[in-house]
């Protein structure tokens, strides 16, 4: 396996190779939340974008700039093994332990942009929820990924994601999604609820929105 050794950049893509680093992402959301922490707070709808992104935020962005997690692995460049670009082997997974998941659409199709397809996905994951799979914590649907914080309650992880990716397939009557998927199990003592607020801004920092309240598909338990 090739490991990209780039710099990372204030947006947490690599310098060197373009890829996302979920690690870095995830520090530059503590090191915002910890610049911002006397005054944080939980907001309600519309106001959150504010939150989140801040001024700097609303400024104009390319679509590849603008994906945070773009759904690719966050440490492998253009040069790794096909063994390193597939769905890793003997994954292990533990009930109980939270999980920041990407999946992304098969080479890179805005499916999602289709309002009654984004609602089919998310419609998916809360019946797989019911059913007492998982805990989702916070996802937002972007047009050709999903991002997705949950909590797994029994089972794999990766029959969790498999059986949610298979059934969305399978209501649009065609392969969908990339192989496999990615995933970072997050500790205890991260912040979940900032690791979500990050999360559902995603379409402000895509330009898709100029505010969290105008996208339909996210949603997370502490906002």
């Amino acid at each position: 396996m090739t490991f990209c050794i780039g710099s990372t950049g204030d947006c947490g893509v690599c310098c060197s190779c373009g890829r996302v680093d979920l690690g870095a992402m995830l520090l530059i959301v503590g090191r915002t939340l910890s610049a911002n922490r006397r005054g944080a707070r939980l907001l309600q709808g519309d106001a959150v974008s504010a939150a989140l992104v801040g001024e700097s935020g609303r400024r104009s962005v390319t679509r590849r700039d603008a994906f945070d997690f773009d759904g690719k692995d966050s440490i492998m460049c253009k040069n790794s093994s096909p063994a390193a670009r597939r769905l890793r082997a003997g994954r292990w997974s533990e009930v109980g332990q939270v999980y920041l998941v990407t999946a992304v659409t098969r080479d890179r199709l805005p499916l999602f942009e289709d309002f009654d397809k984004a609602r089919m996905l998310i419609g998916i994951m809360r019946a797989d929820q019911a059913r007492g799979s998982h805990q989702t914590l916070a996802f937002v649907v972007m047009p050709d990924h999903l991002h997705w914080l949950l909590q797994l309650e029994q089972g794999s992880l990766s029959h969790l994601v498999g059986r949610v990716k298979s059934l969305a397939g399978k209501r649009i009557g065609r392969s969908i999604w990339q192989d496999g998927f990615h995933d970072r199990a997050l500790r205890r003592e991260e912040d979940l609820p900032a690791v979500a607020r990050y999360i559902v801004a995603n379409p402000v920092r895509a330009g898709l929105v100029e505010r969290v309240g105008q996208y339909p598909h996210w949603d997370a338990v502490w906002l």
